[in-house]
């Protein structure tokens, strides 16, 4: 028993480390660049600005962005120890290929340092005034900066150093001229082909995890800011996950709670008109998709030219009074809550009745059974006292498969209905690429699917004697 024991809660240490990682991926490795988003939107900075790249650059070391990944890093010998963030995509390729042409890591960042320094001087100046000698040489800084590592520089260092109108940046041009010669006179290039491993404890996913810039961290039970509202995920998914764990658990329970006693009450009948019945009703339960069933629902019993029985969307009367009781707007909200529901349960209806019909008909041939008729027992007697309680085992495991099916069905259901909760909300996160959120959202449902796998493992151990002295 201890060693089946210690296998489950291995697997689920590692299905929630699994999940940890999946998250943490998703929100960091988004598509396009975050700090162009929040740059433009909440700073309100143009991309055309001179100073944009800088002000990008300041952000991301505000934020942690700038950080390595994870603690361990793979990268060649060139690389270690100066992970470096740029904030444009030319400027990464650039210098990427200057540690892949000189291999001198050390000399690379510092001439990267420099160039930057350089700009933020040039940024200041123009801040002050405007002059066409301060527009030449932050030209030729640009040049430098995006194409030192395909380039003659020694041709460039000449023109600015011959260039009359610059004299006033010689300083500067000299400090990037140093830097660039200690930088090309001892090349190592083998090095950026020699593979090696970097650790470095201040990383993004210790922020994420523990705390940081963004966020008290996941272990504080902080998901983190939505880089679009401003707000915190934790306190933007509190309500909508009540919302979508209610439906999803009501569904599972109505499903079963009438399934299960309905199969048993087939079986025991030995109708087989009711079983043929039963059958093409869970082969249109499986056959017909969610979204299908709902616009059927909405068509029959939300139509003013047929049955206009129920409301199309929402959850509770718009603008319902905040001074009724609890008990009164669960009862306002009922109406509202009719359709989603029938919609959730539809289809796992149709799976438990056929599942548990199928398991029910698999035991009545069984040796026991004969015995059981033999001595005289009822057919109703001993599908229920007998068969269904062999049957109630196997069918609770089918439980933690089905949860992951209902929260995906989720997402087309409230959004079809306008529920607020997590699956609507995993549309919009999608729409508005808005992958912070995504990636909390994928977090809980992670965990919940693991929570119930834990729990549907428990249940089985109890209720089924035989697992108990093959465990032990």
């Amino acid at each position: 028993m201890n060693t089946s024991l210690t296998k489950k809660l291995a697997i689920y240490l590692l299905s929630g480390v699994a999940v940890i990682l999946a998250s943490f991926f998703i929100a960091v490795q988004m598509p396009g660049d975050a700090l162009d988003n929040l740059l433009l939107r909440q700073e309100k900075v143009s991309v055309s600005s001179y100073d944009y790249e800088i002000k990008k650059i300041e952000m991301a070391h505000r934020m942690g962005i700038d950080k390595p990944l994870f603690y361990f890093r793979m990268s060649s010998l060139a690389e270690t120890g100066y992970e470096i963030y740029f904030a444009t995509e030319t400027k990464k390729d650039n210098y990427s290929k200057l540690l892949r042409k000189y291999g001198n890591s050390k000399e690379v960042y510092l001439f990267a340092r420099n160039c930057q320094y350089t700009d933020e001087v040039l940024s200041g100046l123009n801040k002050k005034y405007n002059s066409s000698a301060i527009e030449k040489f932050s030209g030729y800084l640009q040049f430098i900066q995006k194409n030192s590592a395909s380039t003659n520089m020694d041709s460039v260092w000449t023109m600015t150093e011959n260039d009359h109108s610059l004299t006033e940046f010689r300083p500067l041009t000299n400090m990037l001229k140093h830097s660039w010669e200690k930088l090309a006179e001892q090349p190592h290039s083998y090095r950026a082909y020699i593979p090696a491993i970097s650790f470095s404890a201040d990383n993004r996913f210790n922020d994420w995890f523990f705390g940081g810039p963004l966020s008290h961290g996941l272990i504080h039970l902080d998901l983190g800011t939505s880089f679009f509202t401003g707000e915190k995920i934790t306190s933007l998914l509190k309500n909508k996950i009540a919302w979508s764990l209610g439906f999803s658990l009501t569904a599972i329970l109505l499903a079963f709670s009438i399934g299960i006693p309905l199969a048993a009450w087939i079986v025991s009948k030995k109708n087989k008109t009711l079983d043929k019945f039963i059958r093409i009703f869970a082969a249109t339960g499986y056959a017909m998709p969610v979204y299908l069933a709902g616009v059927i629902l909405l068509f029959l019993f939300s139509n003013p030219d047929i049955l206009n029985i129920f409301p199309s969307s929402g959850v509770k009367p718009i603008g319902m009074n905040d001074n009724v009781s609890i008990a009164g707007k669960l009862w306002a909200s009922v109406p509202y809550l009719i359709l989603p529901l029938i919609c959730y349960t539809f289809s796992l209806l149709a799976f438990a009745v056929s599942t548990a019909g199928e398991l029910l008909q698999n035991q009545m041939s069984l040796p026991y059974i004969v015995t059981a008729r033999a001595k005289g027992l009822d057919e109703k007697t001993i599908v229920y006292k007998h068969a269904l309680k062999n049957v109630l085992p196997p069918l609770i495991s089918l439980l933690a498969n089905i949860f992951p099916a209902i929260i995906g069905g989720s997402v087309i259901i409230e959004t079809l209905f306008s529920i607020p909760g997590m699956g609507n909300e995993i549309v919009r996160a999608c729409l508005s690429r808005n992958f912070p959120l995504l990636s909390a959202i994928i977090l809980i449902s992670g965990f919940a699917t693991i929570v119930m796998y834990a729990l549907v493992d428990i249940a089985v151990y109890r209720l089924d004697p035989r697992i108990k002295p093959s465990a032990a």
